[in-house]
């Protein structure tokens, strides 16, 4: 490596032993990358539960679902003897 290559490598060394040096620095920004995370994946889920309820709203399945449990449920059968 030429002298040409070996600066740049250093001066990125240098800052990232800064960083190193810095433990207040180091830990506000994993604790802002851990929260930016934690914030992307809450608003991506809500996006995907958003989208599968508005397609299940579509298909209309709550009269099939109703209809598959009243079939689930006995009914009752009432046997009436007239006195007459």
């Amino acid at each position: 490596m030429t002298d040409d290559q070996i600066l740049p490598e250093l001066q990125k060394l240098n800052k990232k032993l800064e960083i190193i040096d810095k433990p207040l620095k180091n830990i506000s920004y994993n604790f802002i990358a851990g929260i930016s995370h934690s914030l992307g994946s809450l608003f991506g889920t809500l996006v995907i539960a958003a989208i599968i309820a508005y397609l299940f709203s579509q298909l209309n399945l709550g009269a099939a679902i109703n209809k598959y449990i009243q079939s689930l449920i006995p009914q009752p059968q009432i046997n009436v003897v007239s006195p007459f």
